[in-house]
């Protein structure tokens, strides 16, 4: 295998309120976001309630979503 260098930051957003910026902080790396969860059926509600608020926000902001739910637990 060739041997390759991989640079990947992170940025970690916290706070009260800071979900409701959602849109913008995705905006700034492309106009698509890919939501990964567990299956509908395997969340908490408040879970749930979190990722339609979230993917709502996102559309809001023009972000196209795409919602994979088959992410398995480790």
């Amino acid at each position: 295998m060739k041997s390759f260098w991989q640079y990947q930051p992170t940025r970690i957003v916290f706070g009260s309120g800071c979900v409701n910026e959602i849109g913008k902080t995705i905006e700034g790396f492309g106009k698509a976001c890919l939501l990964v969860t567990y299956h509908p059926s395997k969340l908490a509600n408040a879970q749930q309630q979190a990722c339609d608020r979230i993917v709502d926000l996102l559309q809001k902001a023009g972000i196209r979503v795409e919602h994979y739910y088959g992410a398995l637990p480790n």
